[in-house]
């Protein structure tokens, strides 16, 4: 994203309401940058060099948390 970063896109993600499970991925591992992700709203940190066991936990865990809190449709509602 030339010019714009993870926190630009996780504010257009919260203004349009939209609700997707977003992972910052970053080389920055410092307590002010896992606040600033914690506070644009997205559910999880992982930083770089990635270690792909990692990235995947990670992944599943936030997805997981998603599915948990979805109440799947029952047959009348669809």
């Amino acid at each position: 994203m030339p010019g714009e970063d993870g926190f630009w896109l996780a504010e257009r993600v919260r203004d349009a309401r939209l609700d997707i499970p977003m992972v910052a991925l970053t080389g920055f591992a410092d307590a002010e940058t896992r606040s600033r992700v914690e506070r644009a709203g997205m559910q999880a940190h992982v930083t770089k060099p990635v270690d792909p066991p990692v990235l995947i936990a990670t992944l599943h865990a936030v997805l997981a948390a998603r599915a948990s809190d979805v109440a799947p449709l029952d047959d009348a509602a669809r």
